[in-house]
């Protein structure tokens, strides 16, 4: 069984399109009802119709969220670093107070 090919401009299948006659008189019928509409022409075939590129190009889109997703991956290596730097400052901080805190208890010491 032939499988019914839907029409490309309009609705409905290509079997039940109208005949160029039917089309034709159906332009005049609306010219002298409305008072506008131009002659009849055949629809361009799919095959020669050319389309300009998406706006939505996938592989821009594509591009961006690469280069989103290195961002990312810097913005968290520079976090990670300053994290890392400043735990490394509490914890010399840490010694300092500490070392300190010894030579006073000795300091005491020494005064009694």
């Amino acid at each position: 069984m032939a499988e019914r090919r839907l029409k490309h401009w309009g609705w409905g299948y290509e079997d039940q399109a109208p005949t160029a006659t039917q089309l034709r008189e159906a332009a005049e019928g609306i010219r002298a009802r409305f008072g506008f509409g131009g002659e009849v022409e055949k629809p361009v075939p799919l095959e020669e119709v050319e389309l300009r590129a998406s706006r939505n190009d996938l592989n821009k889109r594509e591009k961006q969220l690469k280069k989103d997703e290195a961002r990312a991956a810097q913005l968290k290596a520079e976090k990670a670093a300053r994290k890392a730097s400043i735990q490394s400052g509490i914890a010399q901080a840490r010694q300092l107070k500490s070392g300190l805190e010894g030579e006073i208890a000795q300091l005491q010491q020494e005064q009694k």
